[in-house]
């Protein structure tokens, strides 16, 4: 089902979207590296879920920002998967720094500006350090 967003103002609101509005870039600065969560934070709901699924694997997602953390997960069993969305479009080869050993943390800091900006047809990359613009 689409997601559709009314708005009670001009045209022009569709082109002058929430997080670009003055406010807004304050809110947000204050809340980078404020989730809100203990990362990884679906680990509780997984035990429960596991206990229900015999030997289906299970991917589970939520917060993982640390190798340690993701291998903690899968060598504990909560999950045989580990699946990022935000990370990567912080980071495209993350992956291939994991295995170099170039680095152990992730730099995405779940500031939420990626999804703002694509929810108003902005490209998909990440904005922790700017505001997408209309061009």
């Amino acid at each position: 089902m689409p997601i559709i967003i009314v708005s009670r103002n001009s045209d022009e609101d569709c082109f002058n979207p929430f997080f670009l509005k003055p406010i807004t870039k304050l809110i947000f600065k204050k809340q980078i590296g404020m989730v809100g969560f203990d990362k990884p934070y679906n680990i509780d709901a997984t035990k429960i879920i596991k206990l229900y699924l015999n030997n289906v694997p299970l991917i589970i997602v939520g917060g993982m920002r640390s190798l340690k953390e993701m291998e903690e997960t899968v060598g504990n069993n909560y999950g045989q998967m580990i699946l990022m969305s935000r990370p990567f479009v912080r980071e495209l080869i993350l992956l291939e720094k994991f295995k170099e050993g170039k680095i152990d943390r992730v730099n995405c800091e779940s500031c939420n500006r990626c999804l703002a900006a694509v929810a108003f047809h902005f490209p998909l990359k990440c904005y922790v350090n700017s505001f997408p613009t209309k061009k």
